[in-house]
């Protein structure tokens, strides 16, 4: 149930950022960044525990699968231009920390 519940809270953040990015690319090229472009504009830093444990779980439940890397390579080419356009939007940023909250805490379960 936990899994389940933290893809929907991913595919929830996927959906907002498609949204808002227009389909509009640009930015990292693939998954060779490691960076965690959304997660770094909401806490601030790069090495901040909840980055850290979005990280873990794109490598470990993500990564081995080719629909993960799909959404990978997507998110990279992608957050850059979110992040750039949007870092200033408090409530967005509010927003996306609320479901990335959750999303940590169904994570840190395992």
């Amino acid at each position: 149930v936990g899994v389940f519940v933290g893809l929907i809270l991913l595919l929830f953040v996927v959906l907002l950022i498609a949204l808002l990015t227009n389909g509009s690319g640009g930015g990292s090229d693939s998954n060779s960044d490691p960076q965690c472009y959304v997660a770094t504009m909401v806490y601030g830093s790069t090495e901040s525990p909840e980055v850290l444990t979005l990280r873990r779980f794109r490598d470990q439940y993500l990564k081995p699968y080719k629909l993960g890397r799909l959404f990978i390579d997507w998110y990279y080419k992608n957050s850059p231009s979110f992040v750039s356009r949007h870092q200033s939007n408090s409530v967005l940023t509010s927003t996306i920390k609320t479901v990335l909250d959750i999303l940590v805490r169904v994570i840190n379960r395992f």
